[in-house]
């Protein structure tokens, strides 16, 4: 299925936004900015993810900054100062412990009601690990999320997800085809939504009917939190998945999400939900 990229004929309605903001003497407003927060291996978001901003995020006027450790045996993480001036914090970690300090550093911004949004391995980014007894955040599943990790189906064939028919209308559908999709990633258990979950897609393994929610959002309060199992290197081939993650981007920035066949305006600021 063809999915229409929303972001042709972008850069000329960019130019022309900042030239008309030069032109009344006005300083152009301060795009948003999105923390990446990338501390994995298995799944390659050190390469894919600054490849997505580059192509998907940067013509729409989001920023992005990024924290990128992927050695297993190393809990810093780099240029994690800087996630105090993001609008978004964007997490693909696993089982990370990091200082105290730096720890601090994610649950502050957290508690101020920001916006978070992660993929795949976020489910688990700060929980403990095999044979420990403890994580550096071992509810963030629950308490962040909104749903309870329970480990991955085995192995071995394709997973098929399709949007739930109640959620058509959300946002961050917009563009996604109705019908079921293939991706490669080993299917998740996420059992026990939280009552502030919306699911907005569905998967089941191909040998077996059993469903499981593979992306929804959680709002606590008026803070969104976006979320979707998919995030493997061959996930971000598949332009629905590219296009979901633009949409679940954009929803959780507070900004309006791009159409689906017309060019969308910058964004140039950050909108309260």
């Amino acid at each position: 299925m063809k999915v229409s990229h929303p972001l042709r004929r972008f850069t000329l309605v960019a130019c022309a936004v900042f030239g008309l903001a030069q032109a009344q003497g006005a300083e152009p407003p301060r795009k948003p900015r999105v923390f990446f927060l990338i501390g994995e291996s298995e799944q390659h978001t050190a390469v894919s993810l600054p490849a997505f901003t580059k192509a998907e995020l940067e013509p729409l006027g989001i920023q992005s900054t990024f924290s990128i450790q992927t050695d297993e045996s190393s809990e810093v993480l780099p240029n994690l100062d800087s996630l105090a001036g993001a609008d978004l914090l964007f997490i693909s970690a696993r089982r990370k412990h990091p200082s105290a300090g730096q720890m601090e550093l994610i649950r502050t911004f957290i508690a101020a009601g920001k916006p978070v949004a992660g993929i795949r391995t976020a489910i688990q980014a700060f929980g403990k690990r095999k044979g420990e007894t403890d994580g550096a955040w071992d509810t963030f599943d629950k308490e962040i999320l909104g749903a309870t990790y329970g480990g991955h189906y085995d192995v071995g064939g394709a997973s098929l997800v399709k949007p739930l028919p109640d959620a058509l209308r959300h946002p961050i559908l917009t563009g996604i085809d109705a019908t079921e999709f293939r991706y490669s990633s080993p299917l998740y258990k996420n059992a026990l939504l939280a009552p502030t979950v919306t699911p907005l897609l569905q998967g089941r393994l191909e040998s077996d009917p059993t469903q499981e929610p593979v992306a929804w959002i959680n709002t606590l309060g008026k803070q969104r939190v976006f979320y979707t199992s998919l995030g493997s290197a061959e996930d971000f081939k598949v332009q629905q998945f590219r296009r979901l993650l633009l949409n679940g981007i954009t929803w959780a920035l507070g900004l309006t999400v791009p159409p689906d066949q017309a060019p969308p305006a910058p964004a140039t600021t950050v909108l309260q939900p």
